[in-house]
């Protein structure tokens, strides 16, 4: 009976361990969002589209790097201090919806980006990351946290399934 406490409580130990999200980061990033969340702290109440052009503003003069998400190992990563068009896109959302929910901390933020930036939310390798941004509209729709409009505007649906 007792091994088998010890093999419950190792094996939910390492399940708790497992489940801690990988996150590379710097102190300035942690700055860059606290800046922005006390910024648009009274804003919680407009849209999530208009806090996303918001949020969008407060990028402005950052400069544009690509392939700042690419390591060894795949994780998430914050880089306010750099973006691309995806980070872009993706951090501004992420924001705005912590902006929207009243979770404006850390850990809001990161968990609101791995929804954003991860097939199904969840950091599983390279390949579970949305490379291509028609699967990150097709999956970030799907999920409800944006709308693709493009059928409404142009009358022609661009189907992925």
């Amino acid at each position: 009976m007792k091994q088998l406490l010890i093999l419950l409580s190792t094996l939910l130990f390492a399940c708790a361990v497992s489940a801690q999200k990988e996150i590379k980061y710097t102190p300035e990033d942690q700055s860059i969002l606290s800046g922005i969340f006390e910024k648009l702290e009274g804003d919680q109440n407009k849209p999530v589209s208009d806090l996303v052009v918001l949020v969008g503003k407060e990028f402005l003069g950052t400069p544009y790097v690509a392939h700042t998400l690419e390591g060894d190992n795949e994780q998430l990563v914050i880089n306010l201090r750099e973006l691309d068009c995806t980070t872009y896109a993706e951090n501004c959302l992420a924001i705005a919806r912590c902006i929207k929910s009243g979770h404006t901390n850390f850990d809001g933020f990161t968990s609101e980006l791995q929804k954003i930036r991860y097939r199904n939310g969840f950091v599983n390798g390279y390949p579970s990351r949305l490379h291509y941004f028609s699967d990150w509209i097709y999956e970030n729709n799907k999920n409800g946290y944006i709308n693709d409009v493009s059928e409404s505007i142009s009358n022609i649906s661009y189907p992925l399934e």
